[in-house]
Formats: structure tokens, C-alpha cells, sequence
């Protein structure tokens, strides 16, 4: 009698641990965590001590109405946005900040070595970027409405004194064109630092 009531509050908390873990766990994949500390390995798990850290801060809803700005092969030119190829804005988003900029998601940055976190997975973002858009748009290469090129830009601010009082110390306009070529993909890149922050980094 005594045994079976002091083994139920233990299975009590041993059902109610384990709900907790799967529901944290079930979180992390809906909210699409690549990184996330309770589903990737350890193995790929490394700490580079670093002084200064780089962020993307945009306006979304600029992005959600603008999108990229394109070039068509009749030389017209307009907006391209989540709405024009029928995808949600979570999932352009990443084409547009990161994707177009070369930059593949983290779970391609999986294996370490001593430099720290390396990609296993090289992908021609903008190869890709420029043959999905068209297709998802039925566009052939002699159509006038093609897309040539494709231009997008962001926001970065640069962080230091990470260990002591995190305070951000720099500011600039990152820009990229892509371009279309019968060759290949052309990336063209420019950075412009801001002398001082602007209203929107204070």
C-alpha cells in the first residue's frame, strides 16, 4: 500500500518531465529552429569566443510590400513580393535577406573544425534564386517578361564589447544585384558604411 503510493507522485513527475521535454522539443521544429539545443547533436556544437557580433535588422513590412526589385528581359522594371510567387512572407524572407546575399541557413553550417563552424552543403544561391522565381512565374529565358536581374538590400549593425555592456557601434547598408547571364549568375555587392546611427539602430 505504501509502495504504490509513494511510486505514483514519482510517475507523476516522470510523465509530466517527459510532456514537458516533447513540448518543448515539438516547439522548437513548428518554429523551424535549425540550431535548436534540444534536436541538433551535440557534436556540432561549438563555442568561438568573440568580441563583436553582426545583426540583420530590416523592416519587415517594407520587405512584406516592396520585395526585391527586378529587371525583366524587355528592360521594364518593378517589384517582385511573397504574393507574386504565391509563398508565405515567412518563408521569402530568408530568400531575400539571406539567400540573395549567399548565405545558406545554418543547418548547412553543421560541422566544426578548429576555425570554428563550417558549411557541408554549397549551394549556387543565385543560380537557384533566378531558376525558381521564373519557373514558379512560367518564365522562359526568351520571354520578354523574364527576370535578368534581381536587386535587394539590408540593414547590418555591428555589436561589440559582447562580454562587458553590448553596445552597437556600427551601422551599415549592405546592397546585392543579381544579374542574369546566358554564363551564369553575376552577384554584384556593395557595403556602404553609415558615418552615425540612424533612428533606427538607436
Amino acid at each position: 500500500m505504501n509502495r504504490s503510493s509513494s511510486s505514483s507522485p514519482s510517475r507523476r513527475r516522470i510523465s509530466r518531465a517527459l510532456a514537458l521535454y516533447f513540448a518543448v522539443v515539438l516547439s522548437g521544429y513548428v518554429a523551424r529552429c535549425d540550431a535548436f539545443p534540444l534536436t541538433w547533436a551535440p557534436m556540432y556544437v561549438a563555442h568561438h569566443s568573440a568580441d563583436t557580433y553582426h545583426l540583420i535588422a530590416m523592416d519587415r513590412s517594407e520587405i512584406r510590400e516592396r520585395g526585391f526589385g527586378v529587371t525583366r528581359r524587355d528592360g521594364s522594371t518593378g517589384h517582385l513580393t511573397h504574393a507574386d510567387l504565391n509563398i508565405p512572407f515567412r518563408n521569402f524572407w530568408p530568400i531575400y535577406a539571406e539567400r540573395a546575399f549567399g548565405e545558406g541557413p545554418p543547418k548547412h553550417r553543421r560541422a566544426v573544425d578548429e576555425h570554428g563552424p563550417y558549411n557541408t552543403v554549397e549551394v549556387d544561391w543565385p543560380a537557384r534564386i533566378f531558376e525558381t522565381v521564373n519557373r514558379t512565374l512560367g518564365l522562359d529565358p526568351d520571354d520578354p517578361d523574364y527576370i535578368v536581374e534581381l536587386r535587394a538590400g539590408r540593414r547590418v549593425l555591428e555589436f561589440s564589447n559582447l562580454h562587458v555592456r553590448p553596445t552597437i557601434t556600427g551601422e551599415r547598408l549592405d546592397s546585392v544585384t543579381l544579374r542574369w547571364t546566358p554564363d551564369g549568375v553575376l552577384t554584384l555587392r556593395h557595403e556602404t558604411p553609415l558615418p552615425e546611427l540612424s533612428e533606427f539602430a538607436r
